[in-house]
């Protein structure tokens, strides 16, 4: 019986996926109850051959195609196939550790546990210059450098704040995930830049608002691919430009301008139609009371 679903969604990057999946291939082997599912929304490409180099390599694993294009339609169509009960997320770029899944299934061995994280520390493709070390934020837990999803906190089990809790290394319940409407939309390719949400951090935000606590285990253990491209001042504006959209549409969707807020996109959801939801929702609430509006080149105007 599966027990856990390893779901890493990708868009037209095999060469990064290839060296994720040689990660997983060396998982210890001592648990068998799981699945792996690619969950590929990116434009024709080889990410389906890579896949198949795997097939005697990696247990139940399983390739689909999405035509919509969005990181959260891969999350949340995932969250719905899957046969496990744990929902294990990583990106193609998360390279987990030989005993990654043993500590995940020691971890939810406590039915309480409900989402949890663990260690994902660098693996640069350069050497990290001083201005990008300075990056990390220094707390009482240990130490969290956000622009790229990475998380360094004291080698003990320990209970976190939801905000520590990324993408690239989220494990939670299935039933939890589809009982709060899974992610919001998230990592939108650039020509939908504009309508990409605040993904996981909507989730786990309402799950916070529940009263559900998210935990750390420092032997959930990834490295998280940053590359050289990644590690610049135009790379930087375009995080800066990404989290501005995202606190954007969060304010719209508190508002109700948008789409409510506690009903995200789902895979069945497309950008025309989000669109013109969007519009209809927008008149609904500037007719009752004035708000910024979203401008084209992505700033606030009034």
């Amino acid at each position: 019986m599966i027990k856990y679903s390893i779901i890493i969604p990708t868009a037209n990057r095999a060469k990064i996926l290839k060296d994720c999946l040689c990660c997983i291939s060396k998982l210890n082997k001592t648990i068998n109850e799981f699945e792996v599912l690619i969950m590929d929304n990116g434009k024709p490409d080889i990410t389906k051959n890579v896949v198949e180099l795997f097939k005697n390599k990696i247990p139940n694993l399983q390739y689909f195609h999405l035509d919509t294009p969005g990181l959260h339609i891969s999350r949340n169509k995932a969250a719905q196939i899957a046969n496990g009960e744990i929902l294990c997320y990583v990106d193609d770029d998360s390279f987990v550790s030989k005993n990654w899944l043993t500590a995940i299934e020691k971890t939810f061995n406590n039915p309480d546990i409900i989402l949890a994280t663990g260690r994902i520390s660098p693996k640069y493709e350069t050497t990290p210059t001083a201005n990008v070390l300075q990056l990390w934020e220094h707390n009482n837990f240990g130490r969290v450098l956000y622009k790229y999803s990475l998380l360094e906190l004291k080698n003990k089990f320990m209970q976190i704040p939801y905000g520590f809790v990324f993408g690239c290394n989220f494990i939670i319940r299935k039933d939890v995930v589809l009982e709060y409407k899974g992610f919001n939309p998230d990592g939108m390719p650039n020509q939908y830049i504009l309508f990409r949400g605040d993904g996981e951090n909507a989730l786990t935000c309402k799950l916070n608002n529940a009263g559900i606590s998210a935990y750390y285990n420092p032997k959930i253990a990834i490295k998280h691919f940053v590359s050289k491209n990644r590690m610049n001042e135009n790379y930087m504006e375009y995080r800066a430009l990404r989290s501005a959209i995202s606190d954007g549409f969060k304010y719209i969707r508190e508002k109700k301008g948008f789409l409510k807020y506690n009903q995200p996109c789902n895979e069945c959801c497309t950008i025309k139609s989000c669109r013109k939801e969007g519009r209809k929702e927008g008149r609904k609430e500037n007719s009752k009371k004035s708000m910024p509006k979203l401008t084209r080149n992505g700033g606030y105007g009034t």
